[in-house]
């Protein structure tokens, strides 16, 4: 099934985003590359989610405050 995309699309790039994952497919030195995209998402993801929480609690609290006051 590979060898008939492969054969469908011609030559490959070089660099391309279908040889650097072809490469770190077979342990090529692009897995790093793919690792470090992959950790780098990861953590950007947790630290949205993280920020998002952080607001809504500042928000909850202005809303306590505001309760408090009134």
């Amino acid at each position: 099934m590979a060898s008939a995309f492969q054969a469908s699309v011609g030559p490959i790039a070089a660099g391309s985003a279908f040889a650097i994952l072809t490469s770190a497919a077979m342990g090529g030195y692009e897995l790093v590359i793919v690792q470090a995209i992959a950790i780098s998402s990861t953590v950007t993801g947790t630290c949205g989610i993280a920020a998002m929480a952080f607001l809504e609690a500042v928000k909850e609290d202005a809303q306590c405050k505001k309760e408090k006051t009134e």
